[in-house]
């Protein structure tokens, strides 16, 4: 019980240290709870009362002086307490499904939850966030993959009147922790998801996409996107083969970010301009590829702007 003591006694650097060697000789949970029972009058248990003490401990360390503890192990701990909060979550999302008991009675490693639990029980957000704290790079493939079994997996699993709902919150919980990062918040990888298939998805509210990402990104990030990845491709040709019906439907996007980027300018004179210079730029782009997009009503609605 000595990181009690440590704690009582006000000696937060050596709490923290104590902390940092209990992970190193990777104790059980059950032994985390027996040492750190008496901290608080709370009532959980396990896994929640381990991410209640690490909370105080992450804290109390971050205060301490360079000359106290070593920074290394401030951001240990705290690496350690995203691992025991990713945790608890699986062990809450996995509570009414047969599962290893080993969740609950050992710390177990990212990787190990991972491939053990959150690819077995598709649970592809927590498998993002996993790879997300784990600060793997080059894994856009895979996250990729990630992102496409998450978005089949709430469509497909709930009734339809609260899946929308559901997925809505999902992207907007992942983007407020992911972005800015293009790798793990791969906003035009997302968009095309929802813009070029929304007729196969059923999608009722054809501005629902633009609508939950701007909740997360500036508006005026999310109309550069739809520039790059809709009007200015890698690929030119792609412009081509764009069935009219989902060409309209793009540039009625492309109308709603306009006039949601315009309602939320305040008085600033700089908000105003950028504003302006993207929507002449918008305007050369539609010149260079009127034939493509002539037939479309939006077209024509854009070219009056």
């Amino acid at each position: 019980r000595l990181w009690l003591l440590y704690v009582k006694e006000n000696k937060f650097a050596l709490a923290a240290k104590y902390l940092y060697e209990c992970y190193q000789n990777e104790i059980s949970i059950e032994s985390w709870a027996q040492s750190i029972q008496n901290l608080s009058k709370s009532n959980d248990k396990g896994l929640q009362q381990i991410i209640f003490c690490l909370s105080i401990a992450v804290a109390n360390a971050q205060a301490c002086s360079a000359k106290e503890l070593d920074r290394a192990i401030v951001d240990a701990l705290a690496e350690k307490l995203e691992e025991v909060q990713i945790q608890a979550l699986i062990s809450e999302r996995l509570k009414d499904i047969d599962h290893d008991p080993i969740l609950e009675t050992k710390l177990l490693p990212l990787q190990e939850l991972f491939n053990d639990f959150t690819l077995q029980y598709n649970l592809w957000d927590i498998s993002l966030r996993i790879l997300f704290i784990s600060k793997k790079e080059n894994q856009i493939e895979h996250i990729y993959r990630l992102w496409e079994n998450l978005i089949k997996v709430e469509l497909e699993s709930k009734d339809e009147s609260i899946c929308w709902y559901e997925l809505q919150r999902t992207i907007i919980s992942l983007g407020s922790l992911f972005y800015p990062s293009p790798q793990f918040f791969p906003l035009g990888f997302l968009c095309k998801q929802f813009e070029f298939y929304f007729d196969e998805l059923k999608l009722k509210d054809p501005n629902w996409i633009i609508d939950t990402i701007t909740v997360v990104v500036p508006v005026s990030i999310v109309f550069d996107v739809y520039l790059q990845i809709f009007l200015l491709p890698n690929d030119m040709k792609m412009l081509e083969t764009i069935p009219t019906k989902v060409a309209d439907h793009i540039l009625g996007s492309l109308i709603h970010l306009i006039n949601k980027w315009y309602e939320g300018i305040n008085s600033s004179t700089s908000e105003l301009q950028q504003f302006t210079i993207a929507i002449r730029h918008l305007k050369t782009i539609l010149q260079n590829i009127r034939t493509t997009f002539l037939s479309s009503r939006n077209f024509q609605i854009l070219e009056l702007l």
